[in-house]
């Protein structure tokens, strides 16, 4: 059993209903493993750059001099999906490049990548080029490429252990020659990345048939001697280490060597060694050379940052030393430096109207090396948001989503529009219907709780104290979005047997809160950490193992029990149904037809890493952005008292205490939406919205408040855009001067026309192809958990009850200095309260 369920009337009296026999169980971590790589057998990871790059452009471009691509004609041998094969034609400034691969299905991607970002000059094509090397580089017009002309610089990254293991010895120094000979002709060079033997274990365990190959290896990488012997000389070597990936960079060529060679923990060691036993004047001419690469590297860097500056025509706005949307961004702030820490959400609309543009600023660092706009201006903002060909998504920025695969968060191009189809069919006006039941059935469980511990407060109300709302929204968002997704209902109290699962160490609440509050660790810390004594990687670790597990299990307890996978054991069309039901349309295991192979249907499939990744995106993208805004719409009304008192008499008399809440009700508290967006005003779940030009384009902005029309900005290819969501927000051009008020009053149309609010200033679930699919859905959970709550009892702050705050004020501190300090808030996924202490008062009937 995936989750502990509670059986209801409706479900007593089901049994399993027939259908085709159950899957296989799930495969083990290891056995899965073993599947992925024994099916990539040449390296040929379809989903390579996701976990490799954590950043555009690729890391690895950025040790290498321009000047040795500048002007150049590159081929890319293994070139995968061909994303460095682009950017070195786009970052580095090569006049063409070629890209080779195994596998077609990679080749296509290329291919893709190459036409969407409109460069001409990359081509790919799919050879074998080891099969005969000395024949496939005889000529300088290469098998499958368009170029008559030779290459100038040839790339081996990241590809010599899987040419090694199918090869062996002999095909790969027959590449070397054939490689030399080829470059000798016109003087070229050759990149080369090898990887550890490390690696060669790791593959050769992974993948049994690769052994007889590995047990023949004598040559072990760097490969330096053979190379050498090739005809090469050794020009230089970079070391380096990447998360996830640990490579170094070198050069060997005919005339300029360019070397790249592996390095872990143990090359690290004997190289420090090697250091200590030199002579103190060698060490004294090192250090004299390091300290001249430091100011040369430097110097470029400074080279990179006036000529950014001069891109973007000086346009107004940061100069800083270090990017502040990078772990330097964390460092203190300082002037010309650094921001700081959450500088767009401390900031705010003083980002802009402190300074005397429109809402567009320019942000220019030194390093890394970058340029970007931000944006809160509405057309511009707009602009971007509907065109998805000229700004794409940094998909790389929300890692963190994608941790069990890719998903609708994580997607770009023809894979999100895929995503999008099967995932939007999913959140129906049924789904938003079984929404509002069970959240007014977890509202009343809470209730029920909170009735059943009432204390007298100090002036004699009954109440009931809550140290951390944040952590209760949480809890019964969590308990919404397991009903709606996998019709599973736990009990409400952690205390209770069927809480926690047999198989299971954590109930899946517990997992939940781990997964949530450990996201920043998952991403930052490597795989190897999490088997140190460190309590909190391994219980992060073992949240995230447990998650992977509850999920797998109600997939498979699903595909089981349901003969039509749509409809849970109790009857229910819920979303991992829908999801499921998609993913099984490429599988037609009882012959009905369902998994015709047709290129259509094949179009609409899930497959079941994608499947867990929309789960996993559901749960805790979805449950947590909408918790957090309940915890802030619930302070802001105590801070409020006025504000909850007509939201509560417009609740009333919509649901008065007596009346069954009915989803046939949610159109017509319009106080309460008013209520919920003007929140998200003020504290949006999304601070910044990032895209990334792919082309030249000119964004329009809005007119000036003094009527001047508004100018044209240029934004050329590969900037960064900041789409800032809180200057937005807060922008008083379109909010009014009380713009930092709560004020729900704004987001109500007047009936005659006289007043709409803007549309068009307001991004509480983002806007485009990229809008919140689960926007009603989100709204439809909220609506019912606000009006249930506040119908029954009344939400204050203990400060205003026990005599604290008067004190505070008495000291002199004003109301919004008060408002700040109660909701004090950091993001990371969403923005987040950092505590939200609140009473509530049971209202007299």
């Amino acid at each position: 059993m995936a989750f502990p369920r509670q059986v209801d009337a409706e479900s007593s009296n089901l049994t399993p209903s027939s259908g085709p026999s159950a899957d296989a169980p799930p495969l083990s971590k290891a056995a899965a493993n073993r599947k992925h790589h024994s099916i990539a057998e040449h390296g040929n990871y379809h989903n390579y750059y996701f976990h490799r790059t954590p950043v555009i452009p690729d890391a690895r471009l950025s040790l290498l001099d321009p000047a040795l691509f500048l002007g150049q004609r590159v081929l890319d041998l293994g070139c995968n999906a061909g994303k460095l094969t682009v950017e070195v034609v786009t970052y580095l400034g090569a006049t063409s490049s070629h890209g080779i691969d195994i596998d077609p299905i990679l080749i296509s991607r290329a291919t893709q990548l190459a036409l969407d970002a409109q460069i001409p000059t990359c081509t790919f094509s799919e050879a074998d080029f080891m099969t005969s090397s000395s024949t496939f580089f005889a000529s300088s017009s290469l098998s499958g490429s368009p170029s008559e002309k030779p290459f100038d610089c040839i790339l081996l990254l990241s590809i010599t252990k899987w040419l090694h293991l199918h090869h062996g010895d002999a095909g790969l120094r027959n590449l070397f020659s054939a490689l030399h000979s080829y470059l000798e002709k016109n003087g070229g060079t050759l990149v080369v990345e090898p990887q550890e033997w490390e690696n060669y274990v790791k593959a050769a365990n992974k993948n049994k048939a690769l052994k007889p190959m590995f047990r023949t290896l004598k040559m072990r990488p760097n490969f330096e001697q053979e190379l050498v012997e090739a005809g090469f000389s050794l020009e230089k070597i970079i070391e380096r280490e990447e998360g996830g990936f640990t490579s170094s960079l070198g050069f060997v060529s005919h005339f300029l060597a360019l070397f790249w060679s592996g390095t872990n923990h143990s090359v690290s060691k004997s190289t420090t060694m090697a250091v200590f036993t030199l002579q103190a004047p060698i060490l004294i001419l090192a250090a004299l050379l390091a300290a001249a690469f430091c100011g040369r590297h430097l110097t470029n860097l400074l080279s990179r940052f006036q000529r950014n500056v001069a891109i973007l025509q000086d346009y107004p706005g940061l100069r800083l030393f270090f990017h502040p949307h990078t772990v330097f961004g964390l460092l203190p702030r300082i002037p010309y430096i650094n921001c700081g820490d959450q500088y767009t959400w401390r900031e705010r609309n003083a980002l802009f109207s402190d300074r005397n543009t429109s809402d567009v600023i320019s942000l220019v660092s030194v390093f890394p090396p970058a340029r970007a706009f931000h944006l809160a201006d509405p057309l511009a903002i707009k602009t971007v948001l509907a065109d998805r060909q000229r700004y794409t998504k940094p998909t790389h920025l929300y890692r963190a989503l994608g941790h069990y695969g890719m998903n609708l968060a994580v997607g770009e191009g023809e894979v999100f529009r895929r995503h999008k189809k099967i995932v939007t069919g999913s959140f129906t006006e049924k789904t938003n219907e079984f929404a509002w039941i069970e959240a007014a059935r977890v509202v009343e469980e809470l209730l029920g709780e909170w009735d059943h511990n009432l204390a007298k407060g100090v002036d004699g109300h009954l109440e009931v104290k809550v140290p951390d709302f944040l952590r209760l929204t949480l809890k019964a968002g969590l308990f919404i979005i397991l009903a709606t997704s996998f019709s599973a209902r736990p009990p409400w109290d952690d205390n209770e047997p069927s809480a926690l699962p047999a198989g299971h160490r954590l109930s899946f609440r517990e997992v939940m809160h781990g997964v949530v509050t450990g996201s920043m660790v998952k991403v930052m810390a490597p795989e190897w950490s999490y088997k140190l004594p460190i309590q909190r990687l391994r219980h992060v670790d073992e949240c995230y193992r447990e998650f992977g597990l509850y999920i797998r299990e109600s997939i498979a307890e699903r595909r089981k029990l349901a003969s039509d996978p749509r409809e849970s054991e109790a009857g229910r069309k819920d979303l991992l149904g829908a999801l499921l039901y998609a993913s099984n349309l490429e599988k037609d295991e009882d012959g009905d037809g369902v998994g015709d192979n047709t290129d259509e249907k094949k179009r609409a499939t899930l497959s079941d890493d994608e499947l867990m990744g929309n789960m996993y995106l559901f749960l805790v993208a979805g449950h947590e952005t909408t918790a957090n805004t309940l915890a802030f719409v619930f302070t802001l009304l105590a801070l409020y008292p006025e504000e909850q008192e007509r939201l509560f008499q417009h609740v009333t008399d919509v649901l008065p205490p007596d009346a069954e809440p009915s989803f046939a009700d949610f159109n017509k508290l319009t106080r309460v939406h008013a209520v919920f967006n003007e929140t998200l005003r003020l504290f949006p779940a999304a601070v910044v919205i990032p895209k990334f030009a792919v082309q030249d384009t000119v964004i329009p902005t809005s007119p000036l408040e003094d009527g001047t029309p508004g100018s044209n900005v240029f934004v050329p290819k590969w900037t960064e855009i900041y789409i800032n969501n809180v200057a937005l927000g807060r922008n008083q051009k379109y909010w009014g001067e009380d713009a930092d008020v709560f004020r729900p009053d704004r987001f109500i149309d007047a009936p005659d026309g006289s007043y709409r609010w803007p549309r068009d200033a307001f991004l509480g679930f983002s806007a485009g192809q990229r809008a919140c699919i689960g926007q009603k859905f989100a709204t439809v959970t909220s609506t019912a958990i606000i009006s249930l709550i506040l119908r029954n009892y009344s939400v204050h702050l203990p400060e205003d009850l026990d005599g604290t705050g008067a004190q505070r004020a008495a000291k002199g501190e004003t109301f919004q200095q008060k408002v700040e300090r109660v909701t004090k808030c950091s993001s990371f996924i969403a923005l987040t309260m950092k505590t939200s202490p609140l009473v509530f008062r049971k209202r007299e009937p």
